[in-house]
């Protein structure tokens, strides 16, 4: 068997001293990969660009929304009314959050909001997602309970 070494033309027979990982990545075929991902074009390349985890969204209750003043976050609502471009929502725990420059969601559907909680009960909303009237809270409540404790580590 022969394999092509990178920075060398010349083809050297497998010793058994290089892993097969080494050889692969230098082989011509993952060359090619690698230029492909590197392509503004490919999916994978566009998504990493596109990616902003500078400043990660904390997931966020009711509760929790204090923690998280001026800060990005990340919160579930189902909506209860629209007042002027602010929505009123009840979050996952039960309480009420304002919504500032929320997107027109109809009423009794479920909306995630990411954006920056201006206080305890408002969120200025950069993104908006209507989830529809199917969506069990309370999972997602339970999530902002670990995300803002235990393990909180593994989500900011």
């Amino acid at each position: 068997i022969h394999h092509r070494y990178s920075g060398s033309s010349s083809a050297k027979p497998h010793s058994g001293a290089s892993s097969p990982v080494s050889s692969v990545r230098s082989s011509p075929a993952h060359s090619a990969v690698a230029a492909r991902e590197r392509s503004p074009l490919h999916p994978i390349r566009r998504l990493k660009d596109e990616m902003d985890t500078s400043s990660p969204a904390a997931l966020v209750n009711a509760e929790t929304l204090n923690m998280f003043v001026g800060r990005r976050v990340r919160t579930v609502v189902q909506v209860q009314r629209n007042e002027g471009g602010v929505v009123v929502g009840q979050s996952s725990d039960g309480h009420q959050l304002s919504i500032k420059s929320a997107m027109d969601v109809p009423v009794s559907n479920f909306m995630e909001v990411y954006g920056i909680a201006e206080n305890n009960q408002t969120i200025r909303a950069e993104v908006c997602t209507d989830f529809g009237p199917n969506f069990d809270p309370k999972p997602f409540d339970q999530l902002c309970k670990l995300a803002s404790d235990k393990f909180k580590h593994m989500f900011l």
